[in-house]
């Protein structure tokens, strides 16, 4: 049985064969794939929501992005984080280690790329419930651009 876990740290680290290698054995092992599927895709959109969060308030914050050492950012960060603007406090209950993970994730996406992503997730969604042939596809779709976005970006600054 595949481990969500580590296939949406696999999403986030930008470690996009693994991670599709991972979504195919999560699925295929499946006694229901649509039920797998969608079961993944509630935790997957639960990680779009957060890296947007994190976005928007390493932004408000003025917090640098890419602390690496954990301690540092549990100590420094993670209280600004979670301390929210005024009653907005997206991240004010996630648990330091997986708020950690997610700003590593925002910081390799980009806050640029992160603010299109809710409608992404709801493209994605319509596609899984019906609106697309394949499934599979709406997923892997996701998971490419969250990903590979690192790629996406390097490849865009390398063009002309």
């Amino acid at each position: 049985e595949e481990d969500v876990w580590a296939l949406l740290d696999a999403i986030g680290a930008g470690r996009l064969a693994e991670a599709l290698g991972r979504l195919r054995r999560l699925v295929d092992s499946a006694e229901d794939p649509m039920q797998a599927r969608l079961a993944f895709f509630g935790q997957l959109a639960s990680l779009c929501r957060q890296l947007t969060a994190v976005a928007g308030m390493v932004e408000v914050a003025g917090i640098a992005p890419g602390e690496r050492n954990y301690n540092r950012f549990r100590e420094r960060q993670a209280p600004k984080l979670q301390a929210g603007v005024g009653e907005f406090r997206p991240l004010a209950d996630l648990h330091p280690y997986r708020l950690h993970r997610a700003y590593l994730a925002a910081s390799r996406i980009g806050a640029p790329i992160l603010q299109g992503l809710p409608a992404r997730v709801l493209e994605t969604e319509l596609r899984l419930k019906g609106e697309s042939g394949d499934p599979d596809a709406a997923l892997t779709d996701l998971i490419a651009f969250l990903a590979g976005s690192q790629l996406q970006a390097a490849q865009r600054r390398a063009s002309p």
